[in-house]
């Protein structure tokens, strides 16, 4: 009976971890010898077709030193008059079907409210990943306050070349993850 129980105990966990269905946020700081410092945050979700089954939401910032003991970037742009990059932040979906037409659209809805968000899409050289962007300030502090609050989030994405595609997303841990960004 113990192995019995102990059987269901961990088979399901361990299933979800061989899987990869663990869909935890996960940070870090990374240091890129062209973008200088990056902190990012991302998750795994689940999407609606394949091959697409494991898109990733990412929500990066770009950090600009502006380091006075030694001679920075920032400050080498300076002596050339060149305003350097400031503090970016880029909120894409990867992962997912191509981007490359006329017309791209996304719609994102939370789990803890009836609100639903129409991002400004871009792309990026490679059409690989939708790039999001919201213009609305109230609406910037809604989504980020959804997001670290609410316990799924789903993206529906289409253009008028793909009809639609629409992922899920775990928020276990988002909370944290933004705030390591905002620091």
């Amino acid at each position: 009976m113990q192995r019995l129980k102990f059987f269901f105990i961990v088979f399901p966990f361990l299933t979800s971890i061989c899987l990869g269905q663990t869909h935890i946020w996960i940070y870090q700081t990374v240091n890129d010898e062209f973008d200088g410092k990056i902190k990012t945050c991302y998750v795994v979700g689940i999407g609606s077709e394949f091959p697409y089954e494991n898109p990733t939401f990412v929500i990066n910032k770009r950090i600009v030193s502006q380091d006075t003991t030694k001679k920075t970037n920032y400050q080498k742009y300076k002596e050339c008059n060149i305003k350097p990059a400031e503090d970016t932040l880029n909120i894409y979906i990867s992962n997912v079907p191509y981007s490359g037409c006329e017309v791209n659209n996304a719609k994102i809805k939370f789990d803890i409210s009836e609100t639903i968000f129409f991002p400004r899409i871009s792309m990026n050289p490679g059409r690989k990943e939708w790039f999001m962007e919201i213009l609305n300030e109230d609406e910037f502090h809604e989504f980020f306050r959804l997001l670290k609050t609410g316990r799924q989030m789903t993206i529906r994405l289409y253009s008028n070349c793909i009809s639609e595609f629409t992922a899920r997303f775990s928020l276990n841990g988002s909370s944290a993850a933004i705030d390591y960004i905002s620091k």
